[in-house]
């Protein structure tokens, strides 16, 4: 390759960094601002997601959740055996709890469930005849999209958040109770101490390409 053309790859390929560069900077302003918008509403509503839509696609707005076991051994005391069961412990004395363990512990720590609004009701709200609501009540998990798509698949449309945020507090309330339902509040006290939970805002954007 001659000097002139590497020259000209170069200066090209520089041009293109500085463009992601700026593109990167500028995209990171606009998730900013849409996950202040969307904060706002989640605050005001008392939810844990927001779907905010374009003309194009939409964003996602949830929060990330920061899960560390600061103490297998008062969790075993709090909970007993289960813990053996769905905690495993690395070669660097790190634990890993299984996925719907691991959601069980958070929602202990962050007191963020309720059988307050079973699902049934938040299905009979949205006009589904009970037929329906047998089918789409063994369907729904709890997850915010998925669960936006089943109810979209009976022909419910709209923004649904209170509906879905109901649904997975149910959800996560059953998981919890599944897993330490005979606790007693010591216990339970003791979990709060051994584990830590942090939260921050999260984006994805979703389009069609």
């Amino acid at each position: 390759m001659k000097a002139e053309a590497a020259r000209i790859l170069i200066d090209e390929a520089i041009g293109l960094e500085k463009e992601m560069a700026e593109n990167k900077k500028r995209l990171d302003q606009l998730q900013a601002r849409i996950q202040a918008h969307a904060f706002a509403e989640m605050q005001n509503k008392n939810l844990k997601y927001r779907r905010v839509y374009g003309n194009q696609g939409h964003a996602n707005v949830t929060y990330k959740v920061k899960f560390q076991l600061n103490n297998y051994t008062r969790l075993l005391r709090a909970v007993g055996d289960i813990a053996k069961d769905h905690v495993k412990r690395s070669e660097e004395v790190k634990y890993d709890a299984k996925t719907g363990f691991k959601a069980a512990l958070i929602a202990v720590v962050d007191g963020d469930y309720s059988k307050e609004i079973p699902v049934v009701d938040v299905l009979r709200g949205l006009g589904l005849d009970d037929k329906q609501i047998k089918a789409a009540d063994k369907r729904l998990k709890g997850n915010y999209s998925k669960d936006k798509a089943i109810l979209e698949s009976f022909g419910i449309s709209g923004e649904l958040e209170e509906e879905l945020d109901a649904i997975r507090r149910y959800r996560t309330a059953e998981l919890v109770e599944s897993y330490f339902g005979q606790l007693t509040p010591l216990q339970i006290d003791e979990i709060k101490r051994a584990v830590t939970v942090e939260q921050e805002l999260a984006i994805g954007l979703e389009y069609e390409s």
